[in-house]
């Protein structure tokens, strides 16, 4: 089991390829109860582990194609939930960008919070480890919805948009092909909040 390696402190290759060796339903039975500790646990475990965006989104989907990844998270408000990628467009700077948003119980008060994901490996930045950690950047919005039936695109500003996502970043790390586990950050300081996404493919 997933949970009682995590427990031992198995290393993360041990990690990885258990949930590799599972189908879809498996991943999602293993992981989608880890509690608020073990979420902790998790992201600590997997220093070292960068996240490309192939593992958020695959290289063979197009721009405008979307990418459901199911959540879990440790705050009390929001624990399940959904981030929902695509890739931009050709005539997006940096090249290569992924554009996200957020779908939670709440989403028609706080809105999608979209936010941008850029290729990581772009030097060090304050409070985010060594630039090899992908970064999910809620400062910066898409001047438009980036794929059809996505919701209007605003920036994480004013209420209640900017109480909720103004200033956030959240840093991801990666534990398996379709996992990954974040920590969230309010203008450069720790939350204490912890969470995993997993690629519904």
């Amino acid at each position: 089991m997933f949970v009682d390696s995590l427990k031992r402190g198995a290393p993360s290759a041990e990690l990885a390829g258990h949930l590799n060796s599972l189908d879809a339903e498996g991943r999602r039975a293993e992981v989608l109860g880890l509690s608020k500790r073990l979420l902790r646990v998790l992201y600590d475990a997997s220093a070292g582990q960068p996240v490309s965006l192939a593992d958020l989104v695959p290289e063979e989907c197009a721009p405008g194609k979307t990418v459901v990844h199911l959540g879990l998270n440790s705050l009390p408000l929001f624990p399940p939930f959904e981030k929902i990628l695509t890739r931009a467009g050709s005539g997006s700077w940096p090249a290569g960008r992924l554009w996200g948003r957020n779908q939670q119980p709440f989403t028609f008060l706080t809105g999608p919070g979209y936010f941008a994901v850029d290729p990581p490996g772009g030097g060090p930045r304050p409070g985010f480890g060594d630039g090899s950690e992908a970064v999910f950047d809620y400062d910066i919005t898409p001047p438009e919805a980036p794929a059809a039936g996505w919701p209007t695109a605003r920036p994480n500003s004013g209420l209640p948009r900017g109480l909720a996502f103004g200033g956030l970043t959240d840093v991801m790390r990666k534990v398996s092909d379709h996992l990954c586990v974040g920590a969230a950050f309010k203008r450069g300081k720790p939350l204490g909040a912890y969470f995993i996404i997993l690629r519904g493919d």
